[in-house]
C-alpha cells in the first residue's frame, strides 16, 4: 500500500486550509461590522429625513398662518377688526365722479401716428 499523500503534503495542504478559514473567518468578521455600520448610519439616515420631514411640514404651517393672516384683518387693541388696506401698485385708480366725462374722452382718443418721414432720395443714398 502506497499512501496518495505524503506527510509534508499533508502538512502542507492543512495549513492552507488553516490560512483560507481563518481569511474567510476575517472576512466575515468585516462585513458583520460594516452591517452593523450600515444599520446605525441608516437610523441617523431615517433620523434626519424625519427631522427634516418635520421642519418642511412646519414651515407650510407658517407659510399657511401667515397667507391667512394676510387675507384676513387684524383685530384691533380691543377686539375689534381693524381692514388695513391692501397693495394696489398695479390696480388703476378710478377717477373722481367729477371727472368721469374727462376720463372717458381722453380714454377714447385714437392713437397717436408716427411722425412721417420725407421721402427718401435714391441719389443720396
Amino acid at each position: 500500500m502506497h499512501p496518495a499523500y505524503t506527510e509534508e503534503e499533508l502538512r502542507r495542504f492543512e495549513e492552507e486550509l488553516a490560512a483560507r478559514e481563518a481569511e474567510l473567518n476575517a472576512k466575515a468578521q468585516r462585513l458583520s461590522q460594516e452591517t452593523e455600520a450600515l444599520g446605525r448610519s441608516q437610523g441617523r439616515l431615517e433620523a434626519q429625513k424625519r427631522e427634516l420631514q418635520q421642519a418642511v411640514l412646519q414651515m407650510e404651517q407658517r407659510k399657511q398662518q401667515q397667507q391667512q393672516g394676510h387675507n384676513a384683518p387684524a383685530p384691533g387693541p380691543e377686539g375689534q377688526l381693524m381692514f388695513q388696506p391692501h397693495n394696489t401698485d398695479d390696480a388703476p385708480v378710478p377717477a373722481p365722479a367729477g371727472d368721469q366725462k374727462e376720463a372717458a374722452a381722453s380714454e377714447k382718443k385714437a392713437p397717436e401716428q408716427p411722425p412721417e418721414l420725407p421721402p427718401l432720395d435714391a441719389q443720396h443714398l
